[in-house]
């Protein structure tokens, strides 16, 4: 007896999954889509989404779609103010231009670290290190675009390789609980 291998594949752990996605606040206008970039692509079942998020992709196959709200303390937590510095204009890279909504990159004693300039003035910057949707109650609306098996090292490095398998390098011999359920 044959049987049909032609059912899509399902989204689950040690998956690679690409998703369109469309991010909305509670007055309803949107605040990140995928429309111009296209489908991000995401390791499934290894915290690399919001938990909420992955909990609603998970049994999802290609076409399909999904709509979650997500809470600050769900998603990117509450803003603070403590989050925000002011520093001199000088400390910024020779050269750099900034403009409210910039992003920048910092070395802190914790690694590096993103802010947004929220501020300016002739001699200072104020930078944000709260996510940009911290504080936000958001609305989801995701669509699974493709589902795949990932690659052994792709489960080993806990996200996908976007280059694609081919210039993959066996570096990985999988411990027991990495392995593809």
């Amino acid at each position: 007896m044959k049987t049909d291998n032609s059912a899509p594949e399902a989204v689950r752990r040690n998956r690679i999954v690409l998703v369109h996605m469309r991010v909305y606040d509670t007055k309803n206008t949107l605040l990140q889509s995928t429309e111009d970039e296209g489908p991000f692509a995401y390791l499934h079942g290894h915290n690399n989404l919001i938990d909420k998020l992955e909990a609603a992709l998970d049994g999802l196959v290609p076409g399909e779609s999904c709509e979650v709200e997500i809470s600050p303390a769900e998603g990117y937590g509450e803003r603070t103010e403590e989050a925000t510095i002011d520093v001199p204009r000088e400390a910024l890279a020779e050269g750099m231009h900034v403009e409210v909504g910039t992003q920048v990159a910092a070395s802190g004693p914790d690694g590096q670290m993103e802010f947004t300039v929220i501020a300016l003035s002739d001699d200072e910057v104020t930078l944000d290190a709260n996510h940009p949707l911290a504080g936000k109650q958001l609305r989801f609306e995701l669509q699974v675009e493709s589902v795949a098996p990932a690659h052994k090292d792709e489960i080993k490095h806990g996200r996908p390789h976007p280059a694609g398998h081919h210039l993959m390098v066996d570096d990985s011999s999988l411990q027991d609980d990495e392995k593809p359920a």
